[in-house]
């Protein structure tokens, strides 16, 4: 790049042999022989890349982090000029954010190949395909499977479906197990009871009594199949023979007894019944007892619900007779009474 001026004043700039012949001041020949050298200049181009956490260092000592064309004019050891141009890239650090859920009984594989099952922010650093780091976040959440108990009781003779859809019958505890809404297993215990009323009678003289206890009671006559008014205690005395049975409500169950046959009130004489009455009834203290007429011989008993015998007592030649009530509680009561050959049976109540 630059121009030589020989002794004859001309000016060159390539590289030769150059002889010129000059008059001295003494009028002789002086002869010059100049031998010229070019010495090139040189041009560099340089590329290079680098990632956006690094800087990069120039030929002339400075140093660059952004892309771009650098130019640096250094001397040779010839004293010319070494132009070098350096083509920077600076490539980008790549952050990603991965939100990932599993079950916990499920497993995850991160990015950089570890297996991992705790909830927990994991941070890997990859190199990308340009050589720059790759930082990925992923945001793990572990979701528990849940689990439900459910205590549910259902009458006998009643079926219940599980939450599987299977129907079952049976006493016991039964486990289903469900996908939930995020596909995690859901587990659902089912303690199944079946609410079995006891249906069985005690008998004891002429009063029945159901064994199940603390349930609601309705006692009916199964021969007409009707209901008995206010026959509702957990005992029925009867004042007739027949065939009776207990309807027993308990927990919302609904279960019917057998019938059973009464025929320990014998020879009832229909028209006595109707004949001689017990007053006031309901009663306080007293109850008075009208025969309708005088008989000679005279038995009365006062049985409670359960047909135990609180009173037995005699009497000869007598129509009214009055009984104490004063030492018994309030509840319902039978009066059985023979009168010379007529029996009779009549419910009283104490109040």
């Amino acid at each position: 790049s630059e121009n030589y001026s020989l002794p004859t004043g001309e000016i060159v700039n390539t590289a030769n042999t150059y002889i010129n012949t000059l008059t001295s001041s003494n009028g002789c020949d002086s002869i010059i022989t100049t031998t010229l050298t070019v010495h090139p200049t040189f041009a560099i181009n340089v590329y290079d890349t680098i990632c956006d956490s690094e800087s990069y260092l120039l030929p002339d000592g400075n140093f660059a982090n952004s892309t771009g064309t650098y130019i640096a004019t250094l001397p040779t050891v010839n004293g010319c000029d070494s132009v070098i141009t350096t083509y920077l890239t600076v490539n980008p650090t790549s952050t990603i954010s991965i939100f990932a859920t599993i079950c916990d009984s499920e497993e995850y594989t991160l990015p950089s190949g570890e297996i991992v099952n705790t909830a927990n922010i994991y941070t890997n650093t990859l190199i990308s395909s340009n050589g720059c780091d790759s930082i990925i976040t992923t945001t793990l959440t572990v979701l528990n499977a849940s689990s439900h108990t459910f205590e549910v009781e259902i009458c006998k003779g009643e079926s219940y479906t599980l939450p599987s859809g299977k129907n079952v019958i049976e006493q016991g505890i039964y486990q289903d197990t469900l996908s939930g809404i995020f596909g995690c297993d859901s587990i659902i215990i089912t303690d199944l009871k079946i609410i079995q009323l006891d249906t069985t009678l005690l008998v004891e003289d002429q009063t029945i009594t159901s064994n199940q206890t603390e349930a609601i009671y309705q006692w009916f006559n199964c021969s007409t199949n009707n209901i008995i008014i206010d026959e509702t205690a957990m005992s029925y005395s009867p004042e007739e023979n027949g065939s009776f049975a207990v309807i027993i409500e308990m927990d919302g169950c609904i279960d019917t007894s057998s019938c059973y046959q009464i025929s320990v009130i014998n020879n009832i004489d229909e028209k006595f019944k109707t004949q001689f009455k017990v007053y006031p009834n309901p009663s306080n203290d007293y109850a008075n007892i009208d025969l309708g007429e005088e008989f000679s011989d005279i038995k009365i008993e006062l049985f409670d619900i359960t047909g135990k015998i609180l009173i037995s007592t005699s009497f000869k030649k007598q129509r009214f007779i009055t009984i104490d009530l004063k030492p018994f509680i309030s509840g319902t009561y039978f009066f059985h009474i023979i009168a010379d050959d007529k029996k009779g049976v009549k419910k009283i109540i104490k109040e």
